[in-house]
């Protein structure tokens, strides 16, 4: 999605979490506010993989090159705009491509999930979903906020994203009532990740709710 006029625009690649599939009404309403935005499916899309399992971090660099390849985009490096299991992808690539300019992730988790992410000739280890802890609200909700392993010891501690690594600024935008990811509590360990490297380009937009 581009915005009206000639450019150059800054570049944003658009993602969202563990439904798959592509969804483009954030990258549609960010090209109306002046960026250049990909709406980016990872899975369960067209000919992509089925699950995530499947995903590697490599493809979000090929996305990163093509966009900043555009005439019309600055190439000086890209945003990434991401919610839920996006944002460990997001984080990823803020910590270890330095052609990722800023990184902004709602309701994420900061640690790897699921499955283990591949990139390059590394292979970043995962904390494991533990299905059976999912818990249901009163109202039928399902509860996520247990899902994972536990990342406080062998083997989900291996799990956290290495934010400490990256340069941008990154924004966690976290709910204090999130029922789908523990995501003040992800982002709160990040940033002390990043405090203890002695590092300051973090922002936390904490909300109710």
């Amino acid at each position: 999605f581009l915005p009206p006029g000639d450019g150059p625009f800054a570049g944003v690649i658009d993602m969202f979490g563990s439904t798959g599939g592509l969804a483009e009404y954030r990258a549609a309403l960010l090209a109306s506010r002046g960026f250049a935005t990909l709406a980016l499916a990872y899975f369960a899309y067209d000919d992509l993989p089925r699950d995530p399992s499947s995903v590697v971090l490599d493809y979000f660099e090929e996305a990163a090159d093509w966009l900043l390849g555009l005439p019309n985009v600055h190439s000086h490096g890209v945003g990434v705009v991401a919610t839920s299991k996006s944002g460990e992808i997001a984080l990823s690539m803020a910590a270890h491509m330095n052609k990722v300019a800023a990184v902004a992730v709602v309701s994420s988790p900061t640690a790897v999930t699921a499955d283990p992410l591949p990139y390059k000739d590394m292979v970043f280890p995962c904390a494991r979903w533990v299905l059976d802890q999912i818990e249901f609200t009163e109202e039928g909700y399902m509860n996520h906020l247990n899902i994972l392993e536990d990342l406080n010891k062998e083997p989900g501690v291996k799990a956290w994203v290495q934010v400490e690594k990256a340069e941008c600024p990154i924004m966690f935008v976290a709910g204090e009532e999130d029922l789908d990811m523990p995501s003040v509590l992800h982002a709160n360990q990040a940033i002390a990740r990043m405090k203890a490297h002695g590092k300051t380009n973090y922002t936390l937009l904490q909300y109710p709710g």
